[in-house]
Parts: structure tokens; sequence; C-alpha cells
């Protein structure tokens, strides 16, 4: 799905406090929830600017990364937002991001004023509920808005813009995570009041369940059901469902491939080095991309395979003429995708996420950048996808060139996998 930069949304300023924050990017293995915002001086009400020049569009993580960190920053350090207590810097703030946001193909909004300094007003995002497939179809939602611009209904227009994109992508339930000081009730909470104008309801309360700035927080859980909620049917065509079925059929496709490598073991297994400009063919087999096995990436018209080559460039060269350590690729599987990893660089086939389509090898970390996921054809063959900012995939194409490799909105290359079967 390609998300395009949205216009301003025309919405009504809401009445009262709007400013609000629902679950934060979380580390692994942390569990954190979202309060409502701590009184401060610098939540100054700026209601004579205008929503007029807002717009809402899809983070750019090359440009955005720095203006986010800060105002996550001040919703660590001064408010009940997060119950997180260090603020992470923006290197950190940058992996959560490419791991738990894009790396999954949820949408991550910013809000921008170009004539403000900094013009990043606010940013929300969804993540997975929780990991287990059974939770697919709900997703928690975060939103931050800077000291600067609250008050101005920003989060409004963000939230409005991620319920618009959990609602095409096919979710069902979206949930906010809000803690608060546990002073009054929660008809008093600035947080519940802002989801309750935005359709969510209250599912329940877990008491004394954080602590920050010395004293206790309770949490309230509340959630917003779309696309008809539990009382509609399984959509096959969502993107969850697809995921779902998509990660079914690879686990199956998986299996199957190790149990041929186990019936056949013993003939033509062994990797037998040949000189090292040289290829054997007679220790590859075709198989699914698999975690933890190295493959030839062959494109089947030309038969040529794809090489790592020097500085971290990328090239297409006959396989019996590239030497044997360019042309292997080890998968490593992460958060539903593949990572496609040169053993003697170390580097993995990516793309700088900028407006550059051509693809390179000079990563060394698997981040969102250098996610892959291969999508087997009818007659044969895979094409090669690689997530594209939020929700949208493009496709791995030889450019006009013949030896270049970039990512086109469409295109019909395909691609043989071939397993090295090592010893």
């Amino acid at each position: 799905m390609m998300l395009m930069e949205m216009a301003v949304l025309q919405i009504e300023q809401p009445g009262g406090k709007t400013i609000v924050s629902c679950q934060p990017v979380r580390p692994l293995g942390a569990v954190v929830r979202e309060p409502h915002l701590e009184p401060s001086s610098s939540t100054s009400p700026t209601a004579s600017m205008s929503q007029d020049a807002i717009t809402i569009r899809p983070l750019r993580p090359s440009t955005d990364i720095g203006a986010i960190t800060e105002i996550y920053a001040d919703a660590v350090m001064r408010t009940t937002a997060t119950y997180e207590i260090n603020a992470p810097n923006e290197a950190e703030m940058r992996q959560r991001l490419a791991d738990s946001v894009q790396a999954n193909g949820f949408p991550c909004f910013v809000a921008e004023e170009t004539t403000c300094s900094p013009p990043i007003l606010g940013y929300a995002y969804v993540t997975a509920y929780r990991p287990r497939p059974a939770y697919r179809y709900a997703v928690e939602h975060s939103v931050y808005v800077a000291p600067s611009a609250r008050r101005r209904g920003v989060g409004r227009l963000l939230m409005t813009a991620i319920i618009q994109e959990c609602e095409k992508m096919g979710f069902r339930q979206i949930i906010a995570v809000i803690g608060e000081s546990g002073e009054g009730n929660l008809e008093n909470n600035e947080s519940v009041r802002f989801h309750q104008k935005l359709g969510f309801r209250i599912s329940g309360t877990l008491q004394g369940s954080g602590f920050k700035f010395g004293r206790w927080l309770d949490t309230t859980l509340m959630q917003l059901s779309i696309n008809g909620g539990s009382n509609a049917p399984v959509d096959p065509e969502s993107v969850p469902e697809i995921k779902f079925q998509r990660g079914k059929l690879a686990s199956a496709k998986e299996d199957d491939a190790r149990s041929e490598i186990t019936a056949t073991s013993g003939i033509n297994t062994a990797y037998t080095p040949a000189s090292d400009s040289t290829a054997n063919e007679s220790c590859f087999r075709y198989r699914p991309l698999s975690h933890g096995h190295k493959f030839l990436i062959r494109e089947r018209q030309s038969g040529k395979v794809i090489t790592y080559m020097n500085s971290g460039g990328l090239g297409l060269q006959d396989m019996l003429n590239a030497k044997r350590a360019d042309m292997e690729w080890l998968c490593v599987e992460k958060n539903g995708y593949f990572g496609l990893q040169n053993p003697k660089s170390g580097r993995y086939i990516g793309h700088n996420g900028n407006h550059s389509e051509a693809l390179q090898a000079s990563a060394t970390v698997l981040n969102a950048w250098e996610c892959i996921t291969a999508r087997d054809q009818p007659g044969g063959g895979y094409k090669l996808l690689m997530p594209h900012w939020l929700a949208s995939l493009k496709t791995v194409v030889i450019a006009e060139d013949g030896k270049t490799l970039v990512r086109r909105d469409h295109g019909d290359t395909l691609w043989d996998f071939i397993m090295i079967l090592d010893a």
C-alpha cells in the first residue's frame, strides 16, 4: 500500500486540552504504559496559531529523527506521558522505530509546519499490541506533541491520520494504554477525554501499575473498534491477515525444504570448493529462502547472480565468472522479513531510505532498509520486495543498464534462490 503525503486535515478544533501520549517506542523486553501530561509551564496554549498550515505526512527517518527525539525526551523528563525514566538518544530512537514500526509496515506520521522552527510539531505511530499471531488485528498507538504546539489540535490531526490508515490496512482494534496520577476520577483525565472524543471507550483500569515522580500511577485501557470490530468476519484481503497467511506459507515451505534436504543428504550435498573464480553447481539446490542458509540469487532470464562489489556496490555477474565469496548471501530472518548478508564483507543488501532507487550492500546491521521479502509466482520464480517507508513495498528489478539493481513500484524481474548445501 503506497502512503502518500496527506494534505491538511480539516477537522474542528477540539475543545479543552488535547495533549495525550499512549505508548512510547519500547525497547525489547520493556513494559511501558502511557499516562497523561504532567502540568508544566511548557504547555502554555498557542491557540492563536492556525491549523491551516499544518501538514500530516509520513515520517522521514533521515531528517525527522532529531526532532522527534527531542519531543519524546520532553515527555520522558517532564510528564507521565511515558513510564520511561531516561530519555533515549537519536540512535536509540532510530533503532526502535526501525524495529517496531518500519520493519512491520506500521504507519508513522509527523505533523509539520514549515513556518515554525523547528517545523516538526508532533508525531504518532502504531505498533503491534502483542507479538502473538492471535493479536494480529489489534494495534497500540502513541502520539506525542512538542510543548510549543500543544492545544492546537495537533494530536487530533495526527490521530485522525493514524485511524484512517489503520482502517485502510484492515485492523480491527486500536488500543490506547493511558497512565494517570490516580487523583480524581477518569472523567477528569485529559487523555481519557481526548480519546473519548475520537470514539474510544474505556475497557478497564490497572490500579497502581506505575510509579514515577514519587507517586503511584493508574493505567487505563481504552480501545477503538474499526472495520466492524469483532462483529465482522475476518477479511482475507486485510494487511494483518495477508501477512499471517504468508507467514504460515513460508513456514510450510521451510519445513518442506528441510525435509527434502534430509531426504537427499549424502547425494551431492557436500560443499566441494572449486577454484576461487569458479562455481561448482553440484553443491547447489533450488530452495525458498530460509534462515541460516547461504544462497545464490539468480535472475531467471539472464542466469546472472547478484554479486557483492568492492566498496559496498552490487552488480550482476555470470556465476561461472564471479568469485564464490562475492556471490554468496546468508539469509537472516528478522520480524517476519529476511536480510541477505554477504559473509565475506559482513554487509547486507539494502538501500539508503532516501529518494535514490539504487540498491547497495553497505550496512553492517540488519535494519528496516535491509529487509526483504520474497513472493513466489504462479509460473515459477520469485519477486523480491523491500519495504518503502511505512506500509508500501517496492519491487527489486534490474535497471535499464542491465547491471544495476533498483527498487521500482512495479516490475517483472524474477529470481531463483539456489541454496548452497554445506557438508
